[in-house]
């Protein structure tokens, strides 16, 4: 039912269009040239039919010109009564259409939009929802209050994205970015549209929808920062860091950027947490992690990925020096006394280095082998960092074989 009506609603609105004032008006001259041609043709002949009397053919005369007008202005009243029926029905039809299409945007977090590309003029409802706080007069219906309300950050990206989808033959348009309220807040909005192009493949219209997404980027969000960040120190974790190094190594195939893998692990931790208490060991990892944080500053990228474990990423680092410069920092810093119940600590850091490409090609091996640099200084002295030697990881590997047989020789008994 709802659908017939939507057609007959739909026909009747086509009807508006289909009413050309020109063609229309021919109409009317055309009726009035045929009922004139034929009142003159035929008038004048009945009359000398009927009557042979000249004075009371030329009083008729007078009434056949009455009764012209008459009939004359009957049928163009007919005409224009009929076509006023139709323009006031088809009018009822599209204040329907149009309070119907006001409610159902008014009463979701829709808004519409329409650019006119001749013009410049650009229409966005959404500014005057509830959320967004504007008054309806309050940004006026162009280009440029409607940037004015971007995210800065957005605004660069979806000017290229919508330049790239003017030039290409796309017909539909999508995009997401954030708009600012009133009181400074900003708003997720995703934008959906089509395109009116001429035979030319020229843009002339685009029309389309607002949707604010912010609940959902919110959640999003929320899942991002449990699957790629630490709980503790809000640092990324290790699946951040993997992905952070892929793309670094994709970036390296393009314009051969090196970056530097750093690997830090807190010195007698366990000892700390099993004497001291699980909740000491959290506040000497926030200790930790304060210190590195004042050292390490983006585009370097600090993570914590394992329970005593941090993670330096070192972007651009050609200068190896410059490298381990930094890393003497952090071991400076790191030494200095903990506080704690009125207790000075002394803490030390391990830190195994590798550089990629040179000890690496993906993060499998720049991660291991950073892990095996960390481990041979943990191993040795503490308190230290070492580069990463292909020698290590087989002195490792001997290492590992001598104390597996030690521990079969002594469940052999044949030490006794």
């Amino acid at each position: 039912m709802n659908n017939k009506n939507q057609d007959k609603s739909n026909k009747t609105i086509e009807s508006v269009f289909r009413i050309k004032p020109g063609k229309e008006s021919l109409k009317f001259l055309f009726v009035y040239l045929v009922v004139g041609f034929a009142w003159i043709l035929f008038s004048d002949s009945i009359l000398d039919l009927l009557i042979d009397d000249m004075t009371v053919i030329m009083r008729f005369q007078t009434y056949k010109g009455w009764l012209y007008v008459l009939v004359t202005g009957l049928v163009f009243y007919m005409i224009i009564r009929s076509k006023l029926k139709l323009l006031d029905k088809n009018r009822q039809s599209l204040e329907n259409s149009e309070e119907r299409y006001r409610l159902v945007v008014e009463g979701s977090n829709d808004g519409i939009w329409d650019w006119n590309m001749i013009n410049g003029n650009y229409f966005f409802s959404i500014k005057s929802k509830p959320m967004f706080g504007y008054d309806e007069d309050e940004l006026e219906d162009n280009m440029e209050s409607w940037k004015s309300i971007y995210h800065p950050e957005d605004w660069i990206k979806s000017d290229n994205h919508i330049r790239k989808f003017l030039s290409s033959d796309k017909t539909t348009y999508e995009n997401t970015y954030r708009l600012r309220c009133k009181n400074g807040e900003y708003r997720w909005i995703l934008s959906k549209g089509k395109i009116v192009r001429d035979k030319d493949g020229k843009p002339l219209r685009m029309t389309g929808s607002h949707t604010d997404i912010t609940d959902k980027k919110q959640m999003e969000e929320k899942v991002n920062r449990l699957a790629y960040y630490d709980q503790l120190t809000e640092l990324p974790n290790r699946f951040k860091v993997e992905e952070v190094c892929i793309e670094k190594i994709d970036f390296h195939q393009d314009l051969g950027e090196k970056f530097a893998f750093l690997l830090l692990d807190i010195d007698n931790f366990k000892h700390i947490n099993d004497t001291m208490g699980h909740r000491i060991g959290d506040q000497l990892i926030l200790h930790v992690k304060d210190i590195l944080l004042d050292i390490i500053k983006p585009p370097h990228v600090l993570a914590r990925t394992g329970g005593d474990e941090f993670t330096i990423i070192i972007s651009d680092s050609d200068n190896k020096e410059t490298v381990l410069l930094l890393l003497e920092t952090i071991m400076e810093n790191i030494r200095k006394p903990w506080v704690i119940n009125d207790y000075d600590i002394f803490i030390s850091i391990s830190a195994g280095v590798a550089f990629f490409p040179e000890h690496g090609e993906n993060f499998e091996e720049i991660s291991k082998n950073a892990d095996t640099a960390m481990t041979h200084i943990k191993e040795s002295d503490k308190d230290g960092y070492a580069i990463y030697d292909p020698t290590m990881a087989e002195k490792t590997w001997q290492r590992m074989l001598q104390i597996s047989k030690l521990r079969n020789a002594i469940e052999k008994k044949e030490f006794y």
